[in-house]
Order: structure tokens, then sequence, then C-alpha cells
């Protein structure tokens, strides 16, 4: 069943995050089981219409491994606009008004501005460590439309250059601290990728040469991420990290396995080999650091 699989995940990534911290959860004891309750509810009637709606992911950095970490989709936003806010409310109303307030409107912001369909996303790696986030998806071009919602955001755009760009905007991630908003990353599509000559938002990157040592020729579905740091910064933010589909390019986890062993990353790797074996899996995305700084995250899909 759908939401006994959805269940069975929570429980195991809750426990491995509770694990390491001995105080348990400082969020409240309802908070997440209430989310994770709520999520489920939904899911039972949206995995009938939609596949790959749920997606969890886990995240290798320098200070550890993160477990608890998933985003929703929400495909039918423009259709139904007001049952997704009402979604959404459900998801983040352990947390209080505040966070329902802050994503409440910038989902109609969002879809005020043209977005396509919306995405919930939520991290907790510690008690007082989490996160919760909204990705706003935008279909191609509409140039003015993202220009104008990233201004709202506080990421004025400027320079012609960077206007161009939007053409290839396929996300705004947001995330939502304890005082707001806290970081907005920007994502670009990029169709093909030519591994023979990259463009130059893709200078040379040892995951793509070693792609390239297994005969790969050329990528398809590819996203540069740019982090903005700062307002009025976005012209002068360079991409922090690269994104593309291990399912759509034929790229099997072992040969990612090899790669990182070859880098000699430090990641514990049974961490999400012991989940696998529990949770039936089938690894979806990748995305690691422009900057070769050992930060690798994982995307996956559940169930069948």
């Amino acid at each position: 069943m759908p939401d006994r699989m959805m269940h069975n995940w929570f429980s195991r990534v809750r426990k491995a995050v509770a694990g390491s911290n001995p105080d348990g959860f400082h969020l409240g004891s309802s908070v997440l089981p209430v989310m994770e309750k709520n999520l489920a509810r939904i899911y039972l009637s949206d995995h009938k219409k939609f596949s790959n709606i749920f997606e969890p992911s886990i995240q290798w950095t320098e200070h550890g491994c993160s477990t608890y970490r998933f985003s929703y989709s929400f495909p039918l936003f423009r259709e139904r606009r007001e049952t997704v806010h009402d979604h959404l409310a459900m998801l983040v109303s352990p947390l209080g008004n505040k966070y329902k307030n802050w994503i409440d409107q910038i989902a109609r912001e969002a879809w005020l501005y043209g977005a396509g369909q919306l995405l919930f996303g939520a991290e907790v790696i510690g008690p007082e460590n989490f996160r919760f986030k909204l990705y706003l998806q935008f279909p191609p071009r509409n140039i003015g439309q993202k220009a104008k919602l990233l201004c709202r955001l506080g990421v004025p755009v400027s320079g012609e250059n960077e206007r161009l760009s939007l053409a290839r905007l396929h996300l705004i991630g947001i995330d939502f601290g304890q005082g707001g908003i806290s970081r907005i990353k920007t994502y670009y599509l990029y169709h093909r990728v030519n591994l023979m000559h990259q463009p130059g938002a893709f200078f040379p990157l040892p995951f793509f040469d070693y792609l390239k040592s297994l005969g790969y020729t050329q990528l398809t579905d590819v996203i540069s991420i740019k982090r903005i740091e700062g307002k009025g910064a976005m012209e002068k933010t360079r991409a922090s990290e690269i994104d593309l589909s291990l399912e759509k390019n034929g790229i099997a986890w072992k040969s990612v396995k090899h790669f990182i062993q070859s880098r000699g990353y430090e990641f514990d790797l049974n961490i999400y080999e012991e989940l696998r074996s529990n949770v039936q899996t089938r690894e979806n995305r990748l995305s690691f650091s422009m900057h070769d700084t050992g930060k690798l995250t994982l995307y996956y899909l559940v169930g069948s």
C-alpha cells in the first residue's frame, strides 16, 4: 500500500536522525508525525493520478550525511490552486501560522507570475536544524514574469546576459528557516549537453570526465544551480552545483559509487545501501558541487 510505503520510509529516516541526537527532536513531539500523516493522506489520493511525485534524497558533505530529505510535487497547481494552497497549509500546520503565512504568500505570487507547478520540500538534520522549502517550477521562456517574481523575492535581475539566461530558468528554490526566507537558489535546464564541447556553464568537471571515460558523449536533462547570496547579487553569482538525471542518461548507481570511491570522498554509502535494502528505491537524479568540494546529493524514488 502506498501509505504503508511512505510510513516505512519516514519511520526509518526519522530514527536515523533521532539516533544521532540522543536528546531527540526539539520541534515538538507531534510536529513530524503530523506532517508525515498529512502528507500520506495527500499522497494516497494523488498517486492514483501522478507518478514520481514523492522524491526523497540523501546528501553527503564533509560534515556527515542527511537522510530526512524529500520533495513533493503538485502538478495541478494552476488548475487547482486553492486545493494546493490547502494541502501546503496542512503540511506546515504543525509549525504554526507564521510558516503557513510565508508559504501561502509565496505560492500566491508564484501563481500570479506564471509558475506551472509547485513542490514542497523538507529537510530535518537535528533538533534545531530543519528547513522547509518551496520550489517554483516554470515552463520555458516567460522571461518577463520570472524576472518580476525574482524581483519580488528581493533578487533583482540586471544585465542582458542574466535576463537571457532566464529563458532556461526551470526552478526557483526557496528555503524557509525560523525567520522566514533563508536562501534562494535558481535552477537552469539544459536539455542536452555535449560532453565533447561543454558550454561555458559546465567548465571541466571530474564527474563529466568520468562519464566520458565510460563512453558517454552527451547528456540529457542537466541543470546548473546558482545559490543566491545577498540581494542584487544574481548577475555576479556563479553556478555552485550541477544536477543531472541518472535514469534518462542510463547511469547506474554502481557507476556513481565507483566515481565516489575513485575520488577518495569519505562518504558513508552504507547508509543508503541499508535504506535501499529495507525500502524499495530507484535512483533518479544526482547533484554535485561544481568545485569538487565533496558534496553529493542523490535523489531517488520509492516503491515500484
